[in-house]
């Protein structure tokens, strides 16, 4: 026969919280998906989530602790599958994002210009604003650069982009 107590039903419980944060177990069931709750809580911010877990449990630590358990908690396999679970209850996985971006190309198309406007309003701050342009700086002519070098007694290694036109 089996001896080992059966866990109760009910609430469940924070023992695995309840050892030193660097012991924490994030394969357990139960540590990744209350990691994975307070990690959208925070904001998805993984050391938010450790300080909400440890708040849980009353506990305090340094910032190199804090960040060494988020390390360890977001490479966990089973915290990523409990936060992409409760994204996709939630209803902000991939494919709802995929359908509500179908919506607001969809709103573009719309006799509506109320909706019209919305919808690009929407659509070009996540597919526009976010894109960064780099201009090509323009050359530098450093006046006097060939007389310095040679009052230093140092030639130019280089010829300089005239010299190279000439």
């Amino acid at each position: 026969m089996n001896d080992t107590p059966k866990r109760p039903r009910g609430r469940p419980r924070k023992h695995e919280l309840a050892r030193e944060p660097r012991e924490w177990d994030f394969n357990l069931p139960m540590a990744a998906r209350m990691f994975a709750n307070a990690y959208i809580v925070s904001g998805f911010d993984e050391y938010g989530a450790v300080r909400i877990l440890l708040d849980t449990v009353g506990k305090s630590r340094s910032d190199l602790e804090v960040a060494n358990v988020a390390r360890r908690a977001m490479a966990c396999h089973a915290v990523q599958e409990e936060i992409t679970e409760s994204l996709k209850k939630a209803g902000l996985d991939d494919e709802h994002k995929k359908n509500y971006v179908a919506i607001l190309w969809e709103w573009l198309k719309s006799p509506d210009t109320d909706l019209k406007q919305t919808a690009a309003r929407i659509l070009s701050k996540a597919f526009i604003s976010e894109r960064v342009q780099i201009e090509k700086p323009e050359s530098l002519k450093i006046e006097g650069l060939e007389e310095g070098l040679m009052a230093m007694g140092l030639k130019s290694p280089v010829a300089t982009q005239e010299e190279k036109t000439n």
